[in-house]
């Protein structure tokens, strides 16, 4: 069975699709389960959060493949993932809400 290392330098050397699936397989569960922990239980965003951090990995596997420990990079990326995806949904809450209320920070929209 092939290291971690090994089947980053497949997939970025000759774009291995067999060896990028073979590294989600090993990692989506710790990756899904740290997204699922960090975003409060939202099932959804835990979902969204993983898909960036292997969207990452594959952007970057070339760079990564020289890497010791890939699990810690991956726990890392998915707890930077997962504040990002919090920052952005609490935002886009608040958005919401001061397009239904027509106030912002407590201040009314209508004179």
């Amino acid at each position: 069975m092939a290291d971690d290392g090994a089947l980053l330098r497949a997939y970025s050397g000759s774009g291995s699709e067999d060896a990028f699936a073979e590294l989600v397989r090993r990692h989506l569960a710790l990756v899904y389960s740290t997204a699922l922990r960090c975003v409060g239980g939202d099932q959804h965003l835990a979902k969204d959060v993983s898909q960036t951090v292997f969207i990452d990995l594959a952007r970057k596997a070339g760079a990564l493949s020289n890497r010791f420990v890939l699990t810690g990079w991956l726990y890392t990326s998915t707890c930077f993932a997962a504040a990002k995806a919090v920052r952005s949904e609490r935002r886009r809450q608040a958005r919401e809400r001061e397009a239904l209320t027509g106030t912002t920070y407590g201040q009314s929209w209508i004179p």
